[in-house]
């Protein structure tokens, strides 16, 4: 009379412990990666630095035409240094001025 006691594969339950670990693993090394963000940046698009100063991406870009604001333009897009945008917004404009 055969029992039908079933007996687990052990490379099944190692493969099952070894996933547990490199899952635990890679949770770990995810949850210290610092994601960049805005703050971080160098170089600002036009819609974060009108966010930052709290106006709109016109005057932005009226700041940029009448030289107030430094720009520089890479490709199709017009990004501002971040430093500019903090200079101009602390109200020391002369450090944002384009050269």
């Amino acid at each position: 009379m055969k029992t039908s006691t079933t007996h687990s594969d052990p490379f099944q339950a190692l493969g099952e412990a070894l996933q547990a670990v490199i899952e635990d693993a890679v949770a770990k090394a995810l949850a210290s990666v610092k994601t960049p963000s805005s703050e971080d940046a160098i170089m600002l698009s036009v819609p974060e630095a009108a966010e930052r100063l709290g106006v709109g991406t016109t005057k932005i870009k009226q700041l940029i035409a009448s030289g107030q604001l430094a720009s520089v333009t890479i490709g199709r897009r017009r990004l501002v240094p971040a430093e500019n945008v903090r200079s101009f917004g602390s109200g020391d404009a002369g450090r944002g001025l384009a050269s």
